[in-house]
């Protein structure tokens, strides 16, 4: 982030100073501080003010958007351990801002949650989010959109100032975009932008480049959660979607195994604490009696890899666009392989 994340590589901030610091915030009660504890976006066009309750603070700025923080929240962004996380809380705020009109609260939760994200960004993740942000902002075909570096660079999911125009480069180099005028606003380089016909390509090509559907299956209930997950892949624009599809790949196993298993026919076992991990040891079982001699070796052996990487990808609870298509994959790859064994002859 520029000035907000080099900024922030460089806090060092003691536990007592940090707990004063959070509870200060907190027990304002008038509008007037001017500094965003996500992006540290410091100037008088930034608006807080507590919230109803007490117990959190309302922001309004312009990087992050509007949210509000909790407490506790705002007590551990002071700590150098959770500095990570703040740039991918900043593109988090802003795209509930801009692409579905929520005020979000950040919490404990969501910066644990986001601290993780930095592995999960691929380059072609970040061009296509820009080229998203812009065909948002167009109002129709042709139209000019106007990009200020320094506020619109969460856009670019964990980035600065210097990804942003290094992407926006990219998208000018290959004909996504035009510059139709540029120049200097105060501290921020500011364009004008119009979207090309080619980056709309690119962009319906990003959304059609997810796997197919899972083929049809005898049980209603897995088939609603893997349309559960099929569905945020394909809306994906947000690391939300990308969780709520690896939770509906993880639900689908369940279901899966609730429907399948046969204690009597596939054998008793331990149980889990956890009914998931008895989900997929009760889809092992069964595999292991579908897919039975020496004759179906590779057969067993694909299945058992697939629910490994099902295992994987299914019980991560931060997953980026790349992770959640292999989840998707590889659940649907088990659920393809006991639909074609199940209840047939060999």
């Amino acid at each position: 982030m520029a000035q907000a994340v080099r900024g922030q590589e460089g806090i060092a901030v003691n536990s007592q100073s940090s707990l004063t610091l959070g509870v200060n915030m907190m027990n304002q009660s008038t509008k007037g501080i001017h500094t965003c504890p996500i992006c540290r976006y410091d100037g008088n066009d930034i608006y807080s003010d507590t919230g109803e309750s007490g117990d959190s603070v309302a922001f309004d700025c312009p990087r992050c958007g509007k949210y509000n923080i909790t407490g506790t929240a705002n007590t551990m962004v002071q700590y150098e351990k959770w500095q990570k996380s703040l740039p991918f809380l900043s593109s988090w705020t802003r795209e509930r801002n801009e692409y579905y009109g929520e005020v979000p609260t950040v919490d404990s939760y969501r910066i644990k949650l986001e601290s993780n994200l930095h592995r999960q960004i691929s380059e072609e993740d970040s061009i296509v989010r820009v080229l998203k942000y812009i065909n948002h902002k167009t109002k129709s075909p042709g139209k000019t959109v106007l990009i200020v570096d320094h506020y619109d660079f969460p856009i670019v999911n964990g980035g600065d100032e210097d990804a942003f125009r290094y992407y926006m480069k990219y998208l000018v180099r290959v004909g996504y975009v035009t510059y139709c005028d540029d120049g200097e606003l105060g501290d921020a380089w500011a364009y004008c932008v119009r979207l090309e016909i080619d980056g709309r390509d690119k962009l319906r090509e990003f959304k059609s480049s997810a796997v197919v559907k899972c083929a049809r299956t005898p049980w209603d209930s897995v088939n609603q959660a893997l349309d559960a997950a099929h569905t945020n892949l394909h809306l994906g624009e947000s690391t939300s979607y990308f969780q709520n599809c690896a939770h509906s790949c993880r639900e689908s196993l369940v279901k899966l195994a609730g429907e399948i298993y046969d204690e009597s026919k596939h054998g008793a076992f331990q149980p889990d604490k956890s009914s998931y991990s008895n989900a997929l040891t009760k889809i092992e079982l069964v595999v292991g009696e579908l897919l039975v001699g020496g004759k179906k070796k590779e057969e067993r052996s694909m299945a058992k890899a697939a629910i490994s990487l099902a295992n994987k990808f299914a019980h991560a609870e931060v997953v980026g666009r790349t992770q959640a298509l292999n989840c998707y994959s590889s659940v649907k790859a088990v659920v393809e392989i006991v639909n074609n064994s199940f209840g047939r002859k060999p």
